[in-house]
């Protein structure tokens, strides 16, 4: 998926998240991936936020890992 179809996604509620795999391999760590697409298509923070949130409340974690994980978060998008 290109980084524009995954901004008109985003833009359209589609709860579209970024991820990385066998990074020790293919390089393109989680973290290198959201630096490339906030850098190429100009995201907002609101943006990368809504990409993280996403992360999460679609994981294939219990209830409460995603409370816990979504609180800090929030917590860490206020203070920066």
């Amino acid at each position: 998926m290109k980084g524009k179809e995954v901004l008109e996604l985003l833009g359209n509620d589609v709860k579209v998240s970024l991820h990385s795999d066998a990074s020790a391999y293919f390089g393109g760590y989680i973290a290198d991936n959201y630096y490339a697409l906030a850098q190429k298509y100009a995201l907002t923070e609101e943006q990368l936020g809504q990409l993280a949130r996403n992360s999460f409340e679609t994981a294939w974690i219990s209830a409460e890992q995603k409370v816990l994980y979504l609180a800090e978060l929030e917590a860490y998008l206020k203070a920066n």
